[in-house]
């Protein structure tokens, strides 16, 4: 008769892992039967370049954007299923990603102010990286009004004869 055995791995660190099971039994010709166990701990590392962002000034009503590379360092698959931001100013594309070992992507951070000032994001990207699950990314913009000056602020034509003209220029 047969009897089915199962082994579990359940590796606690990353690397190469192996064991021996040994049997012994009152078989007079074969008492002991060594079983050689190996098996690979892996696991996915998310790594954010650069670590943070700044886009600088944008046009309040208009686009900027900058690209962020995520790259996964680990030895087996990155599944990042979530890219999302704070602030609404700034979007995210795409919003998930997958990734194999030594693998990189690229994600793009468009900031889009809607008002003038300073403004940040923190940008959760949640994945299946062990000890980095949910990853938070600053990203920052500054919403910029255009600015207009005039030089010089008065022009006097003085007098000009009727039916004839003069012209001076003026710096905007």
């Amino acid at each position: 008769s047969s009897q089915s055995v199962t082994v579990t791995f359940s590796p606690l660190v990353t690397g190469p892992h192996n064991a021996v099971i040994t049997l012994s039994s009152n078989d007079i010709d074969e008492e002991t039967f060594e079983i050689g166990i190996t098996g690979v701990g892996v696991t996915p590392d998310i790594d954010v370049s650069p670590v943070s962002l700044d886009i600088g000034n944008t046009k309040v009503g208009s686009s900027q954007s900058r690209n962020v590379t995520l790259t996964n360092n680990g030895t087996s698959d990155l599944i990042v299923t979530e890219i999302s931001s704070s602030n609404d100013a700034f979007a995210i594309t795409p919003s998930s990603a997958s990734m194999s070992a030594g693998e990189s992507k690229t994600i793009t951070v468009i900031f889009t102010p809607v008002t003038k000032g300073d403004q940040n994001t923190l940008i959760r990207i949640t994945s299946n990286d062990l000890d980095e699950a949910t990853l938070t990314y600053e990203a920052a913009g500054t919403g910029v009004s255009p600015v207009i000056t005039v030089f010089p602020l008065s022009l006097n034509l003085g007098e000009v004869f009727v039916d004839s003209s003069v012209s001076k220029d003026f710096t905007i």
